[in-house]
Formats: C-alpha cells, structure tokens, sequence
C-alpha cells in the first residue's frame, strides 16, 4: 500500500521477464478492509507473503499486516511476513524490493523486518540485491546552492518539456536545512512512458554541479551511469581542472567511461549582469548537452519564452538579462578529455572529519557530505542522540566555504565602533582585545598560513586596554562566512572591503584560534555599546539562517548578552530550523561549561511552553531560598555568611555566580543533612534568564493565544 507498489511494479516486471514468479497486491481501499476482494485477487498458487506498512506500531504488529494475516487465516501452508518502510522518507528502491523477494526465498525468512537501512542494533533489516531494471526514460541530478536559483529553473525545465514534448517529466528536490546557502539536489526524470519511480535517482545519465567547492565535499559523480555526462560549473580553466580536483572525482569519471565538460558560469553570469544566479546559464548548458529530449533551438526559444513570463513582474531589463545569460549560456561549454589513466587514481570511499572530535567527525561530517543514508543504526546510538539531543560546540567547525566574497579589513580605516560584528546574522566577523601572548601566538599562525596579521592600539572607547599593552584586531572566519555583505554595508568608515574567498583563505586558522583559545575581555567594553557588546563571546554561531538574515542578529545579541544563564523555550519556524538542524546547532559553551539550554515542544504552544518552564525555575528559586532562609541558623557560621550573601544578592547572576561555588563545597561539609537538597538543585543556584522566542508569524498568528 502507498508508494512501495511503484518501485515493486519495477522490480517484477523485470523479474518476471526472467522467468520469476513473483507478483503483487496493491491495495487502494483501505479500512474498512476488504477480505473479500483480497481472496478474489490472490493466485491461488501463492506460498509466500511479505505485507509492507509504512508505520511502525510499538509494542504491536503494524495494521495492514494484522489485517491480511486475519484474512487469510484459513489457508493452509501459506507464510506471512510483515515489516516497515520509508520511514522518515527513507527511499524504497527496486533493489529493496528484490532483496526482500530473495528473503522470501528462504525456508525461514524473518517474521519481521524493515528495508531501506540498515539496522544493526536490531538485525530486523534486510539487504537490499542489486537490480537494474528496464528504464526508458533519461535521468538528471542537479547540485545546486540554495537561493541560486537551480531549483528554480529546473522546474522550469520539467514544464518546459512536458508543456512541449511527448515525453512523462518527472520531479523531485532534496534541500537541507540551510535555509539559503545550503546544498539542493534536483532529480528529474523524462521518458516516453508513464515513470513508476518515486525514488530518488542512483543512476544518472546527466549531473551538473553549479558549485565547484562540492566536488572536495560530495561523492557526486558516484550516482553517474556507464558513459554518462558531467557538467560541473567552476573558474578553473581546462587545462588545469585535472590537477585540481580530486581522485574521487577524477577515477569515477574513467572508470565510468563518462563525458566531461566544464562551463564558467560565475564568469558569464556576471558579464550579463545576473550577478551571483547561475541557473538559467547552467539550464541552457544542459540542453545543450541532452538533445535527445529536444532540439536546442526549439529548447532555446522555450526558455527565452519561460524568462518573459516569469521574470515579466520585474521588468524588461530583468527579463532582458535573463535572455542575455541564456543565449550566451551553451557557448561557454568546453569539453574535457577523460584521460583513461584517472581509473588508477586511488581515493577513500568513506568520508570523516579530522577535527579529532569523535562526535564531528563520525557523525557530522557524514551527514553534511551526504552521506548520511548510508549510516547504520547503531550510529545514532553512539552518540546519544536519539532522544533528539544534539551536541554544542560543533558548527562552527562545519567550515562550509560557501561564499565567493568575503570582508576583509582596512585597519587604518577602522574607528572600533563595533557596528560589523553587531550586525552580523552567524557571528564570523569579531573584535578581539589581545595581549602580548595572544598576539605572539596569533603572529605565529599566521605566518605559517602566509597571511597578515594586522593589528591597532586600541580607542579610547575601550577603557584601560592600552594602558595593558591590549592590541586591537578584527577577525573574519572565512569559511564560516556566508558572504552576505552586511558588515560591509554598515561600516561607516569603509574599512571592510569584499576581496575573493580564495584570497583569504589563509586567515581561517587564525580565527580558530582567535574565536576559540583566547578570552574574550568584555571589562574593557561598554557592555550597553555596540563596541561593548562586540567584545563579548556569542553563545550562538554560525547557524543554519539565510545570508543577511535579519532575525539572527537579535540570536546572537541576546547570547551575548545572556547566553551562559539562558533557557529559550523557541516557537516552530524558521529559528527552529536554523537552530536544531540535525546533526548540528549553533550554540556553543564557554570554558566553564555554560551556555544556552535550548528547546522546542514542535507544538503550537511556544508561549505556554517557556511559561511553563518561568514557572518551573521561580519554584526552583523559591525552594532554594525556603531552604536557606530555614536553616539559617542550623548551619555552620561560614555557611550561615553564604547563605546570606546569596539571599542579599536578589537573583543577581554575577553576585551569585560568586557565591555558588565555595556555598556548595559548604553544604557538602556541612553536619546539617536538610541542606544537602541544595545539592540536588546546583545547577539552579545562579538564576537563569528564561526567554521564549519567536517570528512574526507565531507571535502574530498561531500562538498569538499563548
């Protein structure tokens, strides 16, 4: 039932042109169900049967493998299998299906059983069999960047050609959850007959790649069929594209007896005044590069007829620039002998991380490579993340390198106002105070990464940072930098200027070691100044959000502002997302430990959710007081002193952050056993500043009640 019948329709058809004798059951009418019409349709040669549900019942069998077993309970020598699939939207393929036909072979296949992973914690999986079936149709994948339009103009596409051919057209479009700036992968299917393939596609005739930083990130060309074509956008002239990029990319493309071109899409789009939107330049490529769907010239006219309509709203000269980068489009094609040596090249199949952070390399840098279907269960076990935990400290070191322009500072521009790191949506471009140490040290690494390190005295502004020898610098990450530009724009001096990422690439290092093994010395700043404020370590970086994004600003401020004492009880939308995007979240700790405690109910009740949790710390804080202010004179005289101090400081978080520590070594000590509830409630003795966030649309609209 549900869209397993598809891929199962594939699979025997090819099986019974081999002689297999296998079939299927669809069923459409379900509940009330039908034992009658299930009776009509069964051979009566039938011996073995697998029921696939797409629901897991815990603690039960799942319902339409209950109803089939009850209908055909009479029949004699007849075994009945149930198992799960396309959970979460795990693929079923026809190779899951002709695994589970080879399981049904056995004299004892599995009672229960899921396809579509590979679950090794249970063993209820079943391994899929390779099968190529009979597929008359052409077969795309696209790599795109999120918001450049790819997406976009490949849906394009799929009208244009089943708006004007004969042919079926196919879609289907993964993103992650970047929001803008994020890896799209567009699937498109086209064929002279009706597609029974609700997968996505594993083997492609045709893949285009708009982002020539994906080939040292994604296993692209892996999905590539025996003498496919494919087209990667990159500035890297011809004759140099075999010593950049790497064996991955390089063996497959011989060993698969593949065609390569390249086009400098970047290059034509800026010419034709697109700026950074390579679609309708890459869409013209491709083609270009597939006439046997359509004549370019017919293609040509379509697409210059597709711009006039979709771009008509924004006026001719949008339309015209469109028209412009189509046309120009194909021209820029130049193809690329696949040398038959390149099948020698030897590279590592897995992908992992080097950061040497167990969590980060074997569980984030999988998934961010694309790889995360092929993981097995007992890989989010590990971990602990199955509860929906997810581990701080670890985006900022994702390093995505996405932007092709990047800040870099002027420092004999620079008036330290702080208004570039004040405006920045992920915290990649921060003021630093840096004492002789830090300096040497940041001096250091720079000079082996062949970069300057420029620095200044500090202003005034910064009270008593000169007098302590404080030198003063900004620092940009630029592989976490998204480009958007708007530390540029708010500069009131211009002494940010965009230079090329590759440029600057050599500065990364330094900011690791500037954002994360030097002290922030907030004392020095005005914490109610934007120049203060930029002096204070953010709680909250490098998330998933749009480039200029306008609500993480707000994030990142109140992180700083707060973040070592923060619960954030946050709505669904978009700050969810860029906030708990599996397997990575923008909140870090500090070197105490401390930092932002952060959750979503996934529920319409954000409001009453971070109420709830207000209400749940003012008891907290209650009972830590009743239990002082009882005791008070039934303790030990120092204790007694920090009793008190902590009752005078009135939820102040600093006074007592003071307090809290030599108080708890006292409870331990002390002789008075009611007081030792206090140590159950340590993590509750310095107050927490408990906020509940949210968009114009919850505030407004669905949680406006709450």
């Amino acid at each position: 039932m549900g869209s397993a019948t598809e891929p199962a329709r594939e699979a025997i058809d090819f099986l019974v042109k081999q002689g297999k004798k296998v079939g299927m059951v669809a069923v459409h009418l379900y509940r009330p169900f039908s034992v009658e019409f299930l009776k009509s349709v069964l051979p009566a040669t039938v011996k073995k049967i697998a029921v696939l549900d797409r629901t897991k019942e815990q603690g039960a069998r799942e319902p339409l493998f209950l109803d089939v077993v009850y209908a055909l309970r009479d029949l004699k020598d007849l075994t009945i299998i149930g198992g799960r699939y396309g959970l979460s939207s795990k693929d079923t393929n026809p190779s899951h299906i002709n695994g589970l036909f080879e399981e049904l072979k056995k004299d004892s296949p599995k009672e229960e059983f899921t396809i579509g992973i590979e679950d090794d914690v249970t063993n209820l999986s079943i391994e899929p069999v390779d099968i190529t079936v009979d597929a008359d149709y052409t077969s795309c994948i696209f790599y795109g960047l999120g918001s450049d339009g790819t997406v976009g103009a490949n849906k394009s596409t799929v009208k244009i050609i089943g708006n004007n051919t004969d042919l079926y057209s196919q879609a289907y479009f993964a993103y992650d959850s970047k929001k803008s700036g994020g890896v799209t992968r567009s699937h498109l299917r086209f064929g002279k007959s009706p597609i029974h393939s609700p997968y996505y596609i594993d083997k492609a005739d045709f893949i285009s790649c708009s982002l020539d930083s994906y080939c040292f990130q994604f296993d692209m060309v892996r999905d590539l069929k025996e003498g496919g074509t494919f087209l990667l956008n990159t500035t890297i002239p011809a004759e140099e594209i075999a010593d950049r990029l790497p064996n991955r990319i390089l063996a497959r493309l011989a060993r698969r007896h593949a065609k390569f071109y390249i086009i400098n899409a970047t290059k034509i789009a800026q010419d034709t005044g697109m700026g950074r939107f390579t679609n309708t330049i890459l869409q013209a490529a491709f083609f270009r590069l597939n006439e046997q769907i359509m004549p370019y010239s017919t293609s040509l006219e379509l697409m210059k007829d597709s711009a006039r309509h979709t771009y008509a709203r924004k006026g001719q000269d949008v339309v015209d620039k469109n028209i412009k980068a189509i046309e120009t489009g194909a021209s820029g094609i130049v193809e690329v002998t696949v040398d038959p040596a390149w099948a020698d090249l030897q590279f590592d199949k897995s992908v992992k991380g080097t950061t040497g952070e167990a969590y980060f390399d074997e569980h984030v840098t999988p998934i961010n490579h694309l790889q995360g279907q092929d993981m097995p269960v007992s890989a989010f076990l590990k971990f602990g993340v199955t509860d929906g935990t997810l581990k701080p400290n670890v985006a900022f070191e994702e390093k995505r390198t996405i932007a092709t322009l990047v800040p870099e500072w002027e420092a004999d521009k620079c008036i330290q106002c702080g208004k570039c790191g004040f405006a920045c949506p992920h915290a990649t471009i921060r003021s630093f105070l840096m004492d002789e140490e830090e300096v040497a040290t940041a001096q250091k690494i720079a000079d082996e990464n062949n970069v300057e390190l420029t620095l200044k005295d500090p202003s005034p502004a910064y009270k008593g940072a000169k007098e302590a020898n404080l030198k003063f610098r900004i620092q940009v990450s630029t592989r976490n930098c998204v480009g958007c530009g708007v530390c540029i724009t708010v500069c009131p001096t211009k002494a940010l200027s965009a230079a090329d990422v590759k440029s600057q690439l050599g500065q990364e290092p330094v900011a690791e070691y500037l954002y994360k093994h030097t002290t922030y010395k907030k004392e020095y700043g005005n914490n109610n100044t934007e120049g203060g404020v930029s002096l204070m370590m953010p709680y909250f970086e490098v998330s998933g959000c749009c480039p200029g994004c306008g609500e993480a600003p707000y994030y990142r401020l109140a992180s700083q502002l707060f973040g070592n004492d923060m619960l954030i009880a946050n709505a669904t939308g978009c700050s969810m997302i860029y906030c708990s995007a599996t397997p990575t979240n923008p909140f870090v700790q500090d070197e105490n430990g401390e930092g932002v405690a952060w959750a979503n109910s996934l529920f319409e009740d954000n409001a009453e959710y971070g109420y709830g949790m207000a209400i749940a710390q003012s008891y907290k804080s209650a009972r830590i007081l009743k239990i002082m202010e009882d005791n008070l004179d039934k303790v030990e005289a120092d204790l007694k002193a920090s009793f008190e101090a902590y009752i005078a400081a009135n939820d102040d978080r600093q006074v007592q952050r003071t307090i809290v520590n030599k108080l708890i070594e006292q409870v331990k000590a002390s002789s008075n056993q009611e007081v030792k509830e206090l140590l159950k409630l340590e993590r509750d003795l310095v107050s927490k500043s408990v906020w509940i966030i949210g968009g114009d649309g919850w505030a407004y609209d669905i949680g406006y009640g709450g």
